[in-house]
């Protein structure tokens, strides 16, 4: 038996966390235990021979206090309640706690009687004590910092057990860092980094989930797992930066203590301050205004306060790589240095983003150039890019909003100039003939500009003045005025290939001399008849675009947005707008023109894509142009025809195919013929009535089973009985869309939502014992095209859901099927 003095010791050891022997405690004795380390953890009172907890009900400082003066300890730093050392086992002992704080045992205090409560042990209270215990012969902990480049930055390292480890960045933050610089004896802010910043130590790792309340005196005295238990590697070792405060005594001040950083001149630039011995980037934000003025301030520019300098996201002065950043950066605008503003220093900026600032000197308002406006680089002085005037410096106005809110923009810019007409404005990248001096060193004193039209200049219109945003000067706004109200605008047409009956190319514009192309969103059928008029042809076969005639020649994009009403004489009277960066040359818009009068074209040559050589949708070659038939109107007597053309006897049955919308087919190729309507007697399909040529469709085509032979008609399949399959995923045979076989030819089933007598009876025709269910959705990449051989209907299938095999009727015209496809599971 361990005598008394042997049991305290053994006492103290379970402060350290070790399991020792109930019989060495005496009653009212406490203990730490939940973490591993001496002086915090969960609280537990030894009663009657047995350990217990506390209830957090009433847990106070004071109680804590009593429990770390009975354990040794100085004091108490922390109390804590809900069971943040973990939940303990068995008896919870007190509850309702209360202690004055000049007791000496916990169990002298105030409570509500052994074992009387209303607790779980979710409801656990622990400690944290100050110091170390008096009872405890701790060996010597200490912190050192290596791998940095001063004394005063690196990787932490503990010696513990006379042994150097390494601490992991689990939980690493600037409470824990600011400890570790205390410990070490530098005052002023600790910067955490983490991922091994300063390279990967060696052997143990001390000490991971470190939490630090930042007042603690050393790093030991902070929350951790517990001495080596980690589940780290080095690649997560631990690291700090100690830096100094800024008093303004320090060796750099003022002007000196910041700098603007790849900058085109010394005004402007990404902003580096000089803080705690080391230069350091600040992290954007979007309330760095005031900051860009105290910074400008502080640079030697006095006036910077009204609206010459701006804060940016400083993308084109490139990104400093650290080690720290300046983040939360909060400026009230009359700090006399950014020093002086409130911030935090992390070791990431996780926008990506550094501030920058461009400061100009100030200059009176009187300046003979303030609040002007001009064109510059065109030989043409009606022409070119947009340039204002701002306290004796000139600078650009971004595209955005630019001219997308309409042309009350243009007017007043225009009107400002001394114009009386604004004809349009683009964005600077459209014209590579653009040779505005030094334009990258210019800012930008407009952005997302709107007037409404009566303004005498573009000053007194909204507008936001940011000098960077998010502009380059790809992005300056070129702008085109005059003196009469119609601008010398005119059409010409880049041909592309020549028919005895078109004429087809992309559409291409002249303003005053220069050339360009227009931008087809938006591009349709009545454009591309006032086009084709003004270029005296009679009329518009098709508006087409690059997609379908090829990319044009690399020449400036003048147009988009066109919208004519087809009666207009020249595309100068139609609505538009300039160019839009979403643009490029393969969007160029195309016209394909009649040559004479007739309202179509007589060359059209039909063919047929599909599964199998006589069946298939539906294409038109017209003009070398090969498109679709619309599905509008198409039934088996225009079926008819476009066999008969395409070399065949006639028709077996007309049917509706849907695009491919992921296929290349689909976005390169275009509907000829919307709306046919043939009598069966025509000999070409062109010579059907009320055909419209080049209209616009929705995704469904026209498609067709033709004859192989004059004989084909199929009248003998109206009682037979026919072959059906399958067809979905290979590793699910039992599961797919149904299918039967007419004349060689498969074709699909048209369904309705009671169609399960029929699925029963293919089920079992194909071997099945019967069907599960009929789907209402087609979930396999079936992509080929098959025509409707079949309606399920009580007068097209002959079946109540008993017999062998399907026995139907023939649908000839399926066209008009516009439910779903009948899909199994057998």
């Amino acid at each position: 038996m361990f005598g008394r003095g042997v049991c305290c010791f053994l006492s103290t050891i379970a402060v350290l966390g070790f399991v020792w022997p109930s019989e060495c405690a005496v009653q009212g004795d406490v203990k730490l235990v939940g973490n591993y380390t001496q002086n915090r953890g969960r609280v537990e009172i030894f009663h009657a021979g047995v350990w217990g907890t506390v209830c957090d009900d009433g847990w106070g400082l004071s109680n804590a206090d009593v429990v770390c003066r009975q354990l040794g300890f100085s004091g108490a730093l922390q109390y804590y309640s809900s069971a943040v050392f973990g939940q303990g086992t068995g008896r919870i002992w007190m509850d309702e706690v209360y202690c004055t704080g000049i007791e000496t045992q916990l169990q002298m205090c105030n409570f509500n009687g052994w074992g009387l409560h209303d607790c779980s042990h979710s409801e656990d209270v622990g400690v944290s004590c100050s110091g170390t215990s008096k009872a405890v012969n701790n060996s010597t902990v200490t912190v050192k910092l290596t791998g940095g480049s001063t004394s005063r930055e690196g990787r932490v390292e503990v010696f513990y057990k006379n042994q150097w480890g390494t601490v992991c960045d689990d939980s690493w933050s600037s409470n824990d860092a600011q400890v570790v610089c205390r410990e070490l004896g530098f005052g002023g802010v600790g910067v955490a980094f983490t991922h091994a910043y300063f390279g990967q130590g060696t052997g143990e790792i001390w000490m991971d989930g470190v939490r630090c309340f930042g007042h603690e005196s050393r790093l030991q005295d902070c929350l951790f797992n517990g001495w080596g238990i980690h589940d780290c590697h080095h690649s997560e070792d631990a690291g700090v930066v100690c830096l100094t405060n800024y008093t303004g005594n320090d060796t750099r001040n003022g002007r000196d203590a910041v700098k603007l950083a790849g900058g085109f001149s010394n005004r402007e630039g990404r902003v580096e301050v000089f803080l705690g011995g080391q230069w350091m980037s600040i992290c954007y934000s979007y309330s760095v205004d005031k900051a860009a003025q105290v910074a400008c301030r502080q640079l030697g520019y006095p006036n910077a306060l009204n609206e010459s300098s701006f804060g940016s996201n400083g993308l084109q002065f490139g990104k400093r790589k650290g080690p720290l950043w300046l983040t939360e950066l909060q400026c009230q605008g009359d700090e006399l240095v950014l020093q002086h503003c409130n911030f935090r220093i992390t070791q990431d900026c996780h926008n990506t983003y550094d501030m920058s600032v461009a400061c100009f000197p100030h200059v009176q308002d009187n300046s003979s150039e303030h609040g002007l406006a001009r064109l510059v680089g065109f030989q043409s002085s009606q022409l070119g890019r947009l340039e204002i005037n701002y306290q004796g410096v000139w600078g650009t106005v971004c595209h955005n909003s630019f001219s997308t809110w309409g042309r009350n923009n243009t007017h007043v810019a225009c009107r400002q100039l001394g114009y009386q007409w604004a004809y349009t404005a683009w964005r600077a990248k459209s014209v590579s003939s653009v040779n505005a001096p030094a334009t990258q060193s210019r800012p930008f004193w407009m952005r997302d500009v709107s007037c409404s039209g009566s303004e005498s200049e573009l000053q007194e219109c909204t507008f936001q003045s940011e000098l960077f945003y998010s502009c380059s000067h790809d992005d300056d706004v070129l702008l085109y005025c005059g003196e009469f109200p119609e601008p010398n605008i005119t059409v010409r047409l880049a041909p592309k290939n020549h028919f005895p009956d078109v004429q087809m190319g992309l559409v291409e514009v002249e303003f005053d001399g220069q050339r360009g192309t227009i931008c087809d969103n938006s591009w349709n059928f009545a454009n591309a008849q006032v086009v084709c008029r003004e270029l005296g042809f009679p009329g518009a076969v098709l508006a087409t675009s690059a997609s379908v005639l090829g990319k044009g020649s690399d020449l400036p994009i003048w147009m988009q947005f066109v919208s004519c009403n087809g009666s207009e004489d020249y595309l100068r009277d139609c609505s538009y707008n300039s160019f839009s960066s979403r643009c490029s040359h393969e969007n160029d818009a195309g016209v394909i023109c009649l040559n004479s009068t007739n309202s179509k074209p007589s060359l059209v040559e039909v063919s047929l894509e599909g599964n199998y050589a006589n069946s298939g949708r539906v294409r038109l070659k017209v003009a070398g142009v090969v498109g679709s038939v619309c599905r509008h109107g198409w039934d088996i007597m225009d079926a008819d025809v476009a066999c008969r053309q395409a070399g065949y006897p006639g028709a077996v049955a007309a049917f509706i195919v849907e695009r491919d919308y992921y296929a290349q087919s689909y976005r390169t190729s275009l509907f000829w013929l919307s709306e046919v309507t043939c009598t069966g007697t025509e000999r070409f399909i062109q010579d059907c009535q009320l055909t419209k040529w080049g209209h616009k469709c929705d995704q469904y085509e026209a498609g067709v089973v033709c004859k192989e032979n004059v004989n084909s008609t199929y009248s003998n399949l109206n009682t037979s009985t026919i072959d059906v399959r399958l067809v979905g995923p290979t590793s699910l045979p039992h599961i797919g869309l149904l299918q039967v076989r007419v004349d060689g030819v498969w074709g699909t089933v048209c369904s309705y939502s009671d169609s399960f007598s029929a699925a029963r009876v293919a089920c079992r025709q194909l071997g099945y014992s019967d069907a599960l269910t009929t789907l209402a959705n087609n979930p396999f990449d079936v992509q080929a095209i098959f025509p409707v051989w079949l309606d399920v209907s009580e007068t097209d299938v002959y079946c109540n859901g008993t017999e062998a095999a399907l026995q139907v009727r023939l649908l000839h015209d399926s066209t008009q099927c516009q439910r779903t496809r009948l899909l199994l599971c057998c």
